[in-house]
């Protein structure tokens, strides 16, 4: 962080201070469209930091700040993108705060102060200091909705019907990232993601299944033929994927192109969420950097037995 930077932080920290002698919350916005979705979750998060370290109470506002997932019509009765899949603080809504005039607004930046915080780069990944330092704010503040979580954990629970079960997560974000395009790692080809699977298959003989998250449909097909006739259950969810990589467009981007069903933009995002919490419930974790990974190794709190950079 420059010192212009950090003296830009320090002015508004000083104006938010003042501020929550009259204010009670703090409205987290995005200029529209945001971005991917774990992009949003962790602007929220980084705005989440702050506002409680003020006090205040934070409150995501997707509604009149709408993102790349909002739909004309409400979802479960919610035009508020956020709470499509989130809890919000005391239950309050939006609209209640914002006619109750007791709020600041946060600003539309990506708070990286509090996000690479215990790290040198935005792509590096979690380290214990950073999931020790966010696992309890996420457990606190930014919680997934009970009917979600009691749905993702029903279905978790019937894929692993041993207890004695392991399975090896692999999360292979392909699309846009694939020429490095907004500044993203690129990932490596999926081969080397398969040289790790059987090394760690190899090395435990626990390990009967895989799950495999990916963008990609064609990936999807590659796993599939690799692993047939093998001693080893390959599962992933079903969910919308690319039909195939375009490095000229963004994943979301081309996801949204691909589909034009009822509620395509919530089914996407409550896709990501479900590859997300399925990753972090995995014993071993094959990867490259993505927001997806990072947020599901920091959901693991460092349960994994092995995690593994491709």
């Amino acid at each position: 962080m420059t010192w212009e930077e950090l003296l830009y932080f320090r002015k508004n920290e000083f104006y938010y201070y003042r501020m929550r002698l009259f204010k009670k919350y703090y409205i987290i916005r995005r200029p529209e469209p945001g971005a991917g979705f774990f992009s949003n979750y962790l602007w929220v998060l980084g705005h989440t930091i702050f506002a409680r370290k003020l006090n205040y109470i934070p409150i995501v506002d997707m509604k009149y700040y709408k993102t790349l997932y909002n739909e004309d019509v409400p979802v479960d009765g919610e035009l508020n993108a956020w709470n499509y899949y989130f809890e919000n603080d005391e239950n309050v809504s939006i609209d209640e705060v914002l006619n109750g005039n007791k709020y600041v607004l946060g600003q539309q930046k990506y708070l990286s102060k509090y996000l690479n915080k215990f790290s040198s780069s935005i792509y590096g990944f979690p380290t214990k200091e950073m999931i020790n330092y966010f696992y309890p704010i996420i457990e606190e503040n930014i919680r997934i909705k009970n009917d979600i979580i009691e749905n993702f954990e029903m279905e978790w629970k019937n894929l692993k019907l041993n207890e004695n079960d392991k399975i090896v997560g692999i999360h292979f974000r392909g699309t846009d990232m694939r020429n490095g395009k907004w500044n993203h790692p690129v990932p490596s080809a999926f081969e080397n993601y398969l040289v790790q699977a059987e090394a760690l298959l190899n090395m435990d003989s626990k390990i009967n299944k895989i799950f495999l998250a990916t963008d990609e449909l064609g990936i999807v097909t590659k796993y599939i033929e690799y692993f047939q006739g093998k001693n080893i259950c390959l599962f992933y969810n079903d969910v919308f994927r690319a039909s195939e990589a375009d490095e000229s467009n963004t994943g979301i981007h081309l996801l949204l192109q691909e589909n034009t069903e009822k509620l395509h933009k919530y089914r996407l995002g409550m896709d990501v969420l479900k590859d997300a919490y399925f990753l972090s419930k995995c014993d071993y974790l094959i990867c490259g950097h993505s927001n997806v990974s990072n947020v599901a190794i920091i959901w693991n709190n460092k349960r994994y037995e092995k995690l593994i950079c491709v």
